[in-house]
């Protein structure tokens, strides 16, 4: 991952495809076909899944990485498929802060995910994202503490709400939220013996 932001052509992707229209399109130019061949690795960067399920949970299977890093100013944010969201430096790949709920002591949950989400107001900055047992955190963006303010001491709990009993272990948010304002909505899917199936969508805040 590596951030071409810079002073004089600043950008940002806040949102999970760039902007709130999702046309996953970035108005970047400094490569191009003249120095493409030159383009080399900047810094790289590991989650230690595999230490947390060798340490902590060896019968558990780890997801592929398909989150998708947003970036507000210097900072990127991307969420492990154990459902922990990382902060990190855009421009050397220093971890600057983690926040794990720890979703992956329920056993039975693995995954992937997709990432997470942006929202600002005034001074305020929170990154939202959903888990594989189906909570829905706000955390600050720039300490990594949960929003008190935010639900039951900064999480809802999904499985709220759909009419029925759920089995967390099956019931997952793994998508990036989409921020309207001051409402948040995601959408959650529980896998059965038939496979995924959609199984709700949920607005907060």
């Amino acid at each position: 991952m590596y951030s071409t932001a810079s002073a004089d052509a600043p950008f940002e992707w806040r949102h999970y495809g760039a902007d709130p229209h999702n046309t996953k399109f970035a108005p970047l130019d400094q490569i191009d076909s003249t120095n493409v061949d030159r383009v080399r690795m900047v810094w790289r960067w590991r989650s230690d899944g595999d230490d947390i399920i060798a340490n902590e949970s060896p019968g558990m299977r780890l997801g592929p990485n398909k989150s998708t890093p947003i970036q507000v100013g210097r900072a990127l944010y991307t969420v492990t498929s154990l459902s922990i969201l990382v902060a990190l430096d855009a421009a050397t790949g220093e971890e600057l802060w983690t926040f794990d709920p720890e979703s992956w002591r329920a056993k039975e949950n693995w995954g992937w995910h997709r990432g997470p989400a942006y929202w600002s107001a005034g001074e305020e900055e929170r990154i939202l994202f959903g888990t594989v047992d189906a909570y829905l955190y706000s955390v600050d963006a720039k300490t990594g503490k949960p929003d008190s303010s935010f639900g039951d001491s900064g999480r809802i709990d999904l499985t709220q709400g759909l009419g029925g009993p759920v089995d967390r272990a099956a019931f997952k948010a793994m998508s990036p939220p989409i921020v309207l304002g001051d409402l948040v909505a995601v959408g959650g899917f529980r896998q059965g013996l038939s496979g995924q199936e959609i199984d709700g969508l949920h607005a907060a805040w």
